[in-house]
């Protein structure tokens, strides 16, 4: 029996438009922009991950979906 492939996949998000990183610069002694961390998912949807702006808070949802429907049913 074949062992089953992983894909590792680290991606990296900074805010760019944050308007409070001058703010979380000062506080956070660094230069660049504040990065997204994430939060807990949504109960009914696993396939997403939702991701806090450390500065200022603001939310998004990043999410991969397979290429066709056979992998979703695999």
């Amino acid at each position: 029996m074949e062992k089953p492939a992983h894909l590792t996949v680290e991606i990296y998000l900074e805010h760019q438009d944050c308007p409070k990183a001058a703010e979380w610069r000062t506080a956070h002694n660094e230069s660049g922009f504040p990065p997204f961390k994430p939060v807990l998912h949504a109960r009914y949807a696993s396939a997403h991950t939702y991701l806090d702006c450390e500065g200022c808070g603001t939310t998004i949802i990043h999410c991969l979906h397979p290429a066709n429907d056979e992998l979703e049913s695999a």
